[in-house]
């Protein structure tokens, strides 16, 4: 009998130490699905223009051109709720040496202490980090999946030398996916291909 007592508390504690491993190791997928998120200040149309004119060594008028071309993201009407434009970075780890971001220039709608996206209209790379630059070639699609989050993939390869295009403008509202593609020019010294698909919930800060 205590033979018996024995073996069933030895399965018993067996059964919590996997229960407690497998509540810690499903506690870390949720978390790395929700961090490496980060956003910007809230900006008026004219702040976000003057944002990525700095952030590119543009002029106004040239930056403006390059992300929103066809006037599709003009400033939003006067609502109730406080609309303002955010931009939303991603951290891609390439490797432990370089994480540039994947960077959405976004529609935000302010209601009860809380942002909630309303159409993402830029998607563009910040290629630097702790003064490194690459060039990257390649796909990136980008889901709005509603409740603030963003499904996404990149695709592509990173290069040492070369020139990337510019970010691509787009107009992806809730429930809806735009898939958009860089090239580099001149590209040579690969320094290494890349590929990520995941899902990611921004706290609406």
């Amino acid at each position: 009998m205590k033979k018996f007592i024995v073996s069933l508390l030895a399965v018993v504690l067996v059964l919590s130490s996997t229960m407690l491993s497998f509540s810690s190791s499903t506690d870390q997928i949720e978390q790395f699905g929700s961090t490496d998120i980060s956003a910007s200040k809230a900006m008026t149309y004219e702040e976000l223009i003057q944002y990525h004119a700095d952030r590119n060594g543009l002029s106004f008028v040239e930056a403006e051109k390059e992300v929103n071309p066809d006037g599709v993201m003009n400033p939003p009407r006067t609502r109730a709720r406080d609309l303002r434009y955010k931009v939303l970075s991603i951290t891609l780890n390439v490797t432990s040496s370089y994480k540039p971001s994947l960077d959405l220039y976004v529609v935000a709608d302010y209601w009860n202490s809380y942002w909630a996206i309303d159409h993402i209209y830029y998607v563009t790379m910040n290629r630097g980090y702790n003064g490194i630059s690459k060039q990257f070639g390649g796909e990136i699609a980008v889901w709005n999946r509603g409740n603030n989050k963003i499904q996404y993939i990149v695709n592509g390869d990173f290069y040492n030398n070369g020139t990337t295009s510019a970010g691509v403008n787009v107009n992806i509202g809730v429930g809806e996916k735009a898939s958009v593609g860089f090239s580099v020019s001149n590209s040579s010294n690969h320094y290494k291909y890349f590929y990520v698909s995941n899902t990611k919930t921004w706290a609406g800060n």
